[in-house]
């Protein structure tokens, strides 16, 4: 594979997303759905849907756009088409049906929220579809067939397991259109269950028993283990997408001085290279190379699976966040809703 040089730049800077994660664990919740200050009725507060729509288009618009740039698609492989069309089918369930149609009102958002998506979208989109204009040979190239399915239909059950257990929690709040449309999809939750409804004030005005937003605890599916399923299935969908498309884990970036000297080849701008030459000196695990350059090539994670490590810095501590949110907020309903010894928060067995 033959990635540019700024490509190779950019992915060191995706090196350091998972940085964020003690921030966003101990300091600081995201001002989205539960975690919206005040219902989001004081400050920089946007449209939770419309907010979420915007946030997450940016990622397969970025990713399409990167592709259709990179290559000629009616040239790639089977395999590597088979994945952009993967990648697009999430993210327009992800970026237009769930929040534009399925979803009911979302509680509102942060715009800090909002913006910081973008960018990581926006990066994400770039990093993606960069690997798969290359038309990576190794499992989704001209290899693709037998084991390449596998991937392909465990993606697609992840994919499905997200989407269902986020219709569960939609049906919380009154708006279930799938549950609807295949009712034998409703989970069936017994009449003699105990209540799991909390009203919660969003202001002093509002009462305690009557008013403010009302939460409860979602049953049914992996629910019963699992805090966040919705969280392990998309995070076993990439999973999938990862070995369909690098069987690899990792790849070789060139030293920094190479990664240079390619990028004025190429008649970068000067300011692109000064860019290269800066980002190149980001602190990475490398080694030193047989031909005996003086500065050492960086050892980085292959896009798919650093996309994976992206997903989980970001999203375990949300969960983890969001376990002690039930607790506080239900107590011993929310001890009793589920698997006995308490549910998990996002991974079984581990967390």
């Amino acid at each position: 594979m033959t990635l540019s040089p700024l490509y190779l730049a950019l992915l060191r800077v995706y090196h350091y997303f998972p940085l964020h994660s003690p921030v966003t664990l101990w300091l600081v919740n995201g001002a989205w759905g539960r975690f919206s200050a005040k219902g989001g009725k004081e400050g920089w507060y946007l449209d939770g849907n419309k907010a979420w729509a915007v946030m997450e288009i940016v990622s397969p618009l970025t990713f399409i756009t990167t592709v259709l740039f990179n290559c000629d698609v009616s040239g790639l492989s089977t395999g590597s088409k088979v994945a952009i069309s993967m990648y697009l089918l999430h993210y327009s369930i992800r970026s237009i049906i769930s929040p534009l149609i399925l979803a009911p009102q979302r509680a509102p958002q942060h715009a800090s929220v909002t913006l910081s998506a973008m960018g990581f979208n926006l990066m994400n989109g770039y990093i993606m579809g960069g690997w798969l204009a290359e038309d990576p040979g190794r499992g989704v190239g001209e290899r693709f067939g037998g084991w390449s399915w596998v991937a392909v239909v465990g993606w697609a059950v992840g994919l499905a397991g997200n989407v269902y257990h986020d219709e569960i929690l939609h049906s919380l709040r009154g708006r279930a259109l799938i549950f609807d449309a295949v009712p034998s999809l409703r989970p069936n939750v017994p009449a003699d269950a105990p209540n799991t409804k909390v009203h919660i004030k969003q202001d002093d005005k509002e009462d305690n028993k009557t008013g403010g937003k009302v939460y409860e605890i979602p049953q049914g599916g992996l629910f019963y283990w699992v805090t966040f399923p919705n969280y392990l299935c998309e995070w076993f969908e990439w999973t999938c997408y990862a070995i369909l498309t690098s069987p690899s884990f990792t790849l070789r970036s060139p030293a920094p001085a190479v990664l240079v000297s390619q990028a004025q080849k190429r008649q970068y701008p000067e300011f692109v290279v000064d860019l290269i030459r800066l980002l190149g000196r980001l602190p990475l695990p490398s080694f030193t190379t047989s031909n005996g350059l003086r500065e050492q090539e960086a050892l980085l994670l292959s896009p798919p699976w650093m996309f994976l490590v992206a997903l989980l810095a970001a999203m375990i501590p949300r969960a983890i966040n969001g376990q002690r949110w039930y607790e506080q907020t239900f107590g011993a309903r929310w001890r009793g809703s589920g698997r006995e010894g308490g549910r998990w928060a996002c991974l079984p067995g581990l967390l």
